[in-house]
């Protein structure tokens, strides 16, 4: 920390943490804020939450938003510059969209934002990011709303988690289906089942030879004695025996080309499953 944060001035805030002492060191004077022995005991008390707080907190005090951040919260804001200054000034690109939400504020609203999305410019450069953050109104000594305190955290790397994780699902799913169009149309009675020889999916001539729907066995588990639809109506059919591949993937629904197919040592239940 440097020498300059801990030159002599107001005895207030007290405390060694680099938030008090940039608060003691700032030239409050030449700001809407004005001299800081001059300002009122709820400004003060508001400061002394967000100082002391080890949670990402930012002050936004008076109708010019002038920001004072605690340190947990400068890796989301433009530090230091942005600190003791109006918010406009260093929040240029979501300025339209953040001051709607301080308005509210202002009016007396707790807003909440859960993984909201927020282009922000980093490294010189937009950047899509995304935060859950609290608005909570501060009130002076009047009940007027005269700040608000912001509490933030940054979710953008759980939120791109999931993003990716739904589009790896949707792929598989997209991709199970081609490979369940192929097995149809090559006109084979073909059938998959997963490690607890559950019914993953039944091509339309292993349906056809058994007389039964894709409802009747999709998800429920295969018995060892006959096949399904056997009995009577089941040995009275022609036609091979559909062939059977057994998932090798711990997912049921993803079971994979390449564990081939093979041709059933025994037989499945004389009853459908």
């Amino acid at each position: 920390m440097s020498k300059d944060l801990h030159r002599e001035g107001s005895a207030w805030p007290v405390g060694g943490g680099e938030t008090a002492a940039r608060l003691r060191a700032f030239d409050w004077a030449a700001t809407p804020l004005g001299p800081i022995e001059r300002w009122p005991q709820s400004l003060k008390s508001a400061v002394d939450l967000v100082s002391s707080s080890h949670l990402a907190m930012n002050l936004i005090w008076g109708p010019e938003r002038v920001q004072i951040y605690n340190q947990a919260n400068q890796a989301f804001t433009k530090h230091p510059d942005a600190f003791g200054r109006p918010a406009r000034e260093h929040w240029a690109e979501i300025w339209d969209a953040a001051e709607s939400i301080h308005r509210r504020v202002f009016a007396g609203e707790t807003v909440t934002l859960e993984n909201h999305p927020w282009t922000l410019v980093r490294n010189g450069r937009p950047e899509e990011t995304f935060f859950t953050s609290y608005f909570t109104p501060v009130r002076d000594e009047t009940g007027a709303v005269a700040g608000e305190l912001v509490t933030a955290f940054e979710t953008t790397e759980q939120v791109k988690a999931r993003r990716e994780r739904r589009r790896v699902e949707q792929a598989l799913r997209e991709s199970e289906a081609r490979l369940r169009d192929v097995l149809d149309g090559i006109g084979e009675a073909f059938y998959a089942l997963d490690h607890d020889l559950r019914f993953l999916h039944a091509s339309r001539k292993a349906l056809e030879i058994w007389g039964k729907a894709a409802g009747d066995l999709i998800g429920r588990t295969a018995r060892l004695g006959g096949w399904p639809g056997g009995g009577a109506a089941g040995r009275s059919r022609a036609g091979p025996r559909p062939r059977i591949a057994r998932a090798c993937h711990e997912r049921p629904q993803a079971w994979r080309a390449r564990c081939g197919r093979r041709q059933a040592r025994g037989k499945l239940a004389g009853n459908a499953p």
